[in-house]
């Protein structure tokens, strides 16, 4: 699994969120038991590990790790929160800036973008996740 602290760090100097976490926090903010303000807020938190291609002969098997960041982005004078929308291009822009291709997390290949969603639409809220990924090979010890 990756190192989700090194991936809040990195966000952390990007300056582009006002709150960062990792998945505790994603739920305690989502089910609205920890005030979060006007955001945006980011957290880092696992989606999935799957096999890429089956067991080599070498007795390595290369595993693609995927992660998310839970963006929450709030419009009050929206109650719908679709107005959020507008500066999520930036949010985006600033993700990929400072995760594509970064290859700081040891024993990883280089972070790819995996897709973008969608998650939730609350009253004056949008949750919109990011899905990065990167491989590692793993054997058994």
């Amino acid at each position: 699994m990756i190192d989700h602290s090194l991936v809040i760090a990195r966000l952390a100097a990007t300056g582009l969120f006002k709150q960062l976490g990792g998945a505790a926090e994603a739920t305690a903010a989502m089910a609205g038991t920890v005030a979060i303000g006007d955001g945006p807020a980011a957290f880092v938190v696992p989606i999935a590990d799957h096999p890429d291609r089956p067991l080599t002969d070498s007795g390595v098997q290369v595993a693609v790790v995927t992660f998310g960041v839970l963006v929450m982005l709030r419009k009050a004078s929206d109650p719908l929160g679709a107005t959020a929308l507008d500066p999520l291009k930036q949010l985006q822009n600033g993700l990929h800036a400072s995760l594509l291709g970064w290859d700081g997390l040891d024993g990883f290949s280089a972070l790819w973008w995996s897709g973008g969603r969608i998650l939730e639409l609350q009253p004056g809220a949008l949750w919109w996740l990011e899905e990065y990924s990167a491989s590692t090979g793993i054997a058994p010890d």
